[in-house]
């Protein structure tokens, strides 16, 4: 058991220093990238404020569209209570006469 532990830690081991050196090489180096992509490495690594703004939204939005589709039980929650001691009666104006227009 102890020999299965060895051989798979000395195989990820070497597996980690293989895929590092392999980065190493391929990523270029930094004095070797114009000003504009080194913009553009910067922009695509660090979010910006209207990324970070949107991005809350977005999340904003998904949180209100999971809470107006998820399913109510009518038994738990009334869409609507009517409390009696506040009902108002509607009021009806006074009639007025009807003047004619020649009078």
């Amino acid at each position: 058991m102890k020999r299965v532990i060895y051989v798979l830690a000395n195989a990820i081991a070497l597996t980690c220093m293989t895929m590092s050196a392999s980065l190493a090489q391929s990523a270029p180096h930094s004095n070797s990238l114009t000003p504009l992509q080194r913009q553009q490495l910067s922009r695509d690594l660090i979010p910006s404020s209207a990324q970070d703004f949107f991005k809350a939204g977005q999340t904003h939005l998904e949180q209100e569209i999971r809470l107006l589709t998820r399913p109510r039980s009518p038994l738990n929650e009334p869409l609507l209570t009517v409390h009696q001691d506040t009902q108002t009666q509607p009021q009806t104006k006074p009639e007025r006469p009807v003047s004619s227009p020649h009078s």
